[in-house]
């Protein structure tokens, strides 16, 4: 009984939280739509608040190091909706329909929520995924492991990589699968001129494996923000603006 009221008692605490979580996220947010907020105006909130992330985010370095922060969790909501509303209306003549119309309800104060948002702009992303497979000889593994964990940090730093998981084949200790996302090909083509990925190259040219590799090139249709956090999805769809180089 006792271990059944302690179950009970996490539930509930859980849902409390979640609650608590969800009634942050409202107030973060509660500025959008209002006439103190007045965004696209020289006057309000949202003026001085654009100006104070602006003056942030300055360099290439700063907003490098941004999306690598977002991708982690670590920017408050809030700020991360400035920011897209920020790189949004910097490109809005150019932005797929999902991005413009969810800039569209953020500026009204209709959808300002994480998920909410994630899921309206995750549309507007092209991505580029990678299947590869990988036989090793045994003599190399070791090599080979170490060669595909510099390859996997470097990846990671990538402003326009979504993901990249790797590990061995149920069926087989010596064959190794890889799933890769890129923001479009043109991330893909980045990560291809990337001094790790050059470095990878190297050590594959040096014959390593016992088959040739096996590569299939996808685009997803899904939802990301059914695959990922929001932050994730924010992160993609900066880095898909350009975000980096170009700035706000």
């Amino acid at each position: 009984k006792m271990r059944g009221r302690g179950r009970k008692l996490r539930v509930v605490r859980r849902r409390l939280l979640l609650l608590l979580v969800a009634v942050a996220e409202g107030l973060q947010m509660s500025a959008w739509g209002t006439a103190a907020w007045n965004w696209g105006s020289a006057i309000g909130e949202a003026h001085d608040a654009a100006a104070s992330l602006r003056s942030k985010l300055a360099t290439r370095e700063a907003r490098s190091d941004y999306v690598l922060a977002l991708k982690r969790d670590a920017i408050p909501w809030d700020e991360t909706a400035l920011c897209l509303a920020l790189m949004w209306q910097r490109r809005a003549r150019e932005l797929p329909a999902p991005f413009a119309e969810t800039y569209a309800k953020l500026v009204a104060g209709e959808v300002t929520a994480p998920f909410a948002m994630a899921e309206a702009m995750a549309p507007g992303l092209e991505r580029y995924c990678l299947n590869v497979r990988l036989e090793v000889k045994r003599a190399r593994l070791d090599d080979f492991v170490a060669a595909i964990e510099q390859n996997e940090r470097g990846t990671r730093r990538e402003p326009k990589n979504i993901r990249y998981s790797w590990g061995p084949a149920a069926d087989d200790d010596l064959a190794f699968l890889f799933q890769e996302q890129f923001c479009g090909e043109s991330g893909f083509n980045l990560h291809t001129t990337s001094p790790h990925f050059a470095t990878w190259e190297a050590f594959a040219n040096t014959d390593p494996f016992t088959a040739p590799p096996r590569l299939d090139i996808w685009r997803a249709r899904t939802n990301l923000a059914h695959e990922e956090p929001p932050c994730v999805v924010a992160a993609a769809v900066l880095a898909s603006l350009d975000f980096v180089d170009a700035g706000l």
